[in-house]
């Protein structure tokens, strides 16, 4: 590992020689003001007391040599030992924030930097770099908790694949028992599919862009003409219990937007029984906020599944034993929501089931103002 600069020292000698010149300066004026003083002074006195000019030149010059000679080099000294003594004790933290940030790697993020006792600058930056730290390697083990995760929901598709087709292929099979197996397989390979795509969107969903707008109601009919086959099929009633707030235009781009919409809303229609209702709501606060409400009368989610039902393949009770569910769309809706300027919570909902509410960042009533405030 390559020594990191000092710039610890670079620091101490260009302050050194600042101050070693700014020293010389102030030594040279003053012997030009004391020099113009010993002339004035002697040719305020008495003419019989006064010297002839180039007497008083002489002592003049002699004086203030001899004055520079003496405190010229004691001063110049002090000013650059007393500041560079200065500048090394103050920056001594910094030498061991440098040693510290030298030995930390990606495996040891948990440590930490020292925090000097002075409140000054070097402090206020060592607490930044150290909250930069936490936040890193919170990032990191989540990445970690990912890739165990990914690994085993793509792992146990390819084992139920490996062994069904290593069952067949140890004895002849007839036509129905090929069929048979041929499903199986082809169920897995689908899962495969669906947690593979559901990989490629939440990666995706990192770049959304967060400075177009939507209207609401583009984004409400978009969503549910996606899901009004899959909830017909099954049984649900979808509906649209926005009036108004239709016409307001929400901050986001739109595809992201609707996307993340599309994910809640089939969420909802896939935990709602034969013959219930997914009932879509919406509530203003104000001018510039506006919260959407996908209400299902489902199984609900329990309280303490709320707070990690967000986080990859974490499914509730109830979607421990769907086929469909990976576990990744909530997470997918979330991330595309806080691209967009947008939130997304989960709660009980009051018609039995689960809540799941979109805050939007809504612009102006009309998209002849929002056109001209996005514009500026």
């Amino acid at each position: 590992m390559t020594e990191p600069e000092r710039p610890a020292r670079g620091l101490v000698r260009r302050l050194a020689l600042w101050i070693a010149f700014s020293t010389t300066v102030s030594l040279g004026v003053f012997a030009a003001v004391a020099y113009f003083v010993v002339i004035l002074l002697e040719q305020a006195e008495p003419e019989a007391e006064r010297d002839t000019p180039e007497m008083i030149l002489h002592e003049a010059q002699s004086e203030v040599s001899k004055a520079m000679l003496i405190a010229g080099p004691i001063g110049l000294f002090l000013a650059v030992a007393g500041s560079a003594f200065a500048v090394r004790r103050a920056l001594l933290p910094l030498d061991r924030v440098i040693q510290t940030a030298t030995r930390i790697t990606t495996r040891e993020l948990d440590e930490r930097l020292p925090v000097p006792t002075t409140h000054d600058e070097v402090r206020a930056v060592v607490i930044a770099l150290n909250g930069l730290l936490a936040r890193l390697e919170a990032g990191f083990s989540a990445l970690d908790r990912f890739a165990a995760d990914a690994s085993h929901e793509l792992r146990t598709p390819l084992t139920v694949l490996s062994t069904e087709l290593e069952v067949m292929l140890q004895r002849p099979r007839t036509g129905p028992e090929w069929e048979t197996s041929a499903r199986i397989c082809l169920d897995e390979a689908r899962r495969l599919t669906v947690l593979v795509t559901a990989l490629l969107d939440m990666a995706r969903a990192g770049s959304a862009p967060s400075d177009a707008s939507i209207e609401l109601r583009t984004l409400v009919e978009r969503g549910v003409g996606v899901i009004a086959a899959r909830a017909e099929t099954a049984g649900v009633r979808l509906i649209v219990a926005i009036d108004d707030d239709l016409n307001r235009v929400v901050r986001g781009d739109g595809d992201s937007l609707v996307s993340a919409f599309v994910n809640v809303l089939g969420n909802a229609v896939r935990y709602t029984q034969t013959r219930g209702e997914v009932r879509i709501s919406s509530q203003a606060e104000g001018r510039d906020k506006i919260l959407v409400h996908v209400d299902d009368n489902g199984p609900g989610i329990e309280a303490s599944e709320q707070q990690r039902i967000f986080e990859p393949f974490v499914r509730g009770v109830a979607g421990r034993t769907s086929a469909e569910s990976v576990g990744l769309g909530l997470t997918i809706a979330r991330r595309l929501c806080e691209h967009n300027r947008a939130t997304l919570i989960v709660d009980r909902s009051p018609y039995g089931g689960a809540r799941f509410s979109f805050a939007f960042a809504a612009l102006p009533q009309s998209r002849a103002e929002a056109a001209a405030l996005l514009a500026t």
